[in-house]
């Protein structure tokens, strides 16, 4: 009853009055809101339900960057060494793991205890937990030959923890573990979500400035900056979980 009566209030309004000045509503904008309510109205339940439903995500992100590397003109004329022991290729690896989910993952979650690996023939020289979120945050970390392991520990939403990694003669960049409720850990390099979003957030924008029928000139502008305020908020979230 209250959902008719509010159509027919607003099919019936043809201007509306602000401090005194009256501006005329176009009838393709009466249509709009008469059918954008009731979209509304079944649209936010769902979006409300998915926003609220517990996901587990793990993800990480990771840089390489050589250090020591003998050049062909010097290979069997210099030898170099880290605590005693030769080395030939030395890098340093940077890799940030983050609870992107909105689940807390528990200790008793882990079946496998996450695992970084470097190739065959690489040697972990050190590793140490660089930064972590919240500050208090404490992530004991086992050196296996070519590998390191992170104990198991609670991960609340958005915590992450930062791994600084020495090793020698790297390959590749690996990384396993068994969570409960996580399919794979994934690479957020690799995901298009912030590709998507920004294509999204752009075609809204210029949709936005483009429509012509609007019942108070100044509301293009209100919505326009709502919009791109959004976008400009959620990416620079990403940017700073992302950022190594």
């Amino acid at each position: 009853m209250r959902i008719a009566i509010l159509f027919q209030h607003i099919e019936s309004m043809s201007s509306i009055i602000i401090y005194g000045q009256e501006f005329q509503i176009d009838p393709l904008w009466q249509l709009i809101v008469t059918i954008m309510i009731p979209t509304l109205g079944v649209l936010i339940p769902i979006i409300i339900y998915f926003w609220q439903r517990q996901i587990k995500e793990v993800s990480y992100v990771y840089s390489v960057t050589p250090l020591l590397r003998h050049e062909k003109e010097v290979i069997g004329r210099l030898q170099i060494f880290f605590e005693n022991k030769p080395v030939e290729k030395v890098s340093l690896v940077l890799v940030k793991i983050i609870n992107s989910g909105n689940a807390p993952i528990k200790a008793e979650d882990y079946e496998r205890e996450i695992t970084l690996s470097f190739g065959e023939k690489a040697q972990v020289l050190t590793c140490s937990v660089e930064e972590t979120e919240p500050k208090d945050l404490r992530i004991p970390t086992v050196i296996e030959g070519n590998k390191v392991r992170l104990e198991k520990v609670l991960f609340n939403r958005r915590d992450w923890a930062k791994l600084k990694i020495l090793v020698n003669n790297y390959e590749k960049f690996d990384i396993e573990g068994r969570i409960v409720g996580v399919k794979t850990i994934k690479n957020l390099k690799q995901t298009r979500g912030e590709i998507y979003v920004s294509i999204m957030i752009l075609i809204a924008y210029v949709i936005v400035l483009m429509y012509p029928y609007y019942p108070i000139p100044v509301l293009r502008e209100v919505i326009a900056t709502i919009v791109l305020s959004f976008g400009m908020f959620y990416l620079s979230k990403r940017v700073k979980i992302k950022s190594l």
